[in-house]
């Protein structure tokens, strides 16, 4: 559940809660929108330490701390190359949970409108963040 809060937490901050995929947009344009966004925001690579584990550490050992240290190694790597993977580890994790998340909102939405919503349900991570769907990143 820690997980859970705390990826919803640092998407929420990226600013990406609220990204969906325009009408008629196509996936490499949507996905150059994510990234953009992504990089703009100081806390991206956080959110990317909450997918992305040392290979020593196993996923039960997972802590919001240990995604803070991950987000300042990845904000330390300085050579292009580095960088080019750090933008791929976005991608290639981050955006698909988003969408994943994204497409399971759209499906469940409720009838009333969003302001009719009580805050407590609005903060709710979709059900299909389980311990299951969590992506150890690309290697």
């Amino acid at each position: 559940m820690l997980h859970d809060t705390f990826t919803m937490r640092q998407v929420r901050l990226a600013g990406l809660d609220s990204m969906p995929m325009d009408a008629g947009e196509t996936a490499e344009h949507y996905a150059r929108r994510m990234l953009e966004q992504m990089l703009t925001s100081a806390n991206v690579l956080t959110l990317l330490g909450c997918f992305v584990l040392p290979e020593d550490v196993a996923d039960l050992d997972w802590t919001p701390e240990l995604a803070e240290i991950t987000g300042r190694y990845f904000g330390g790597l300085h050579e292009p190359e580095d960088r080019v993977g750090v933008q791929a580890q976005l991608l290639s994790v981050i955006v698909p949970f988003l969408q994943s998340g994204l497409a399971y909102l759209t499906a469940s939405a409720p009838s009333s409108p969003p302001a009719a919503m009580e805050e407590e349900e609005e903060l709710k991570p979709p059900a299909s963040l389980t311990r299951e769907g969590f992506t150890r990143g690309a290697a």
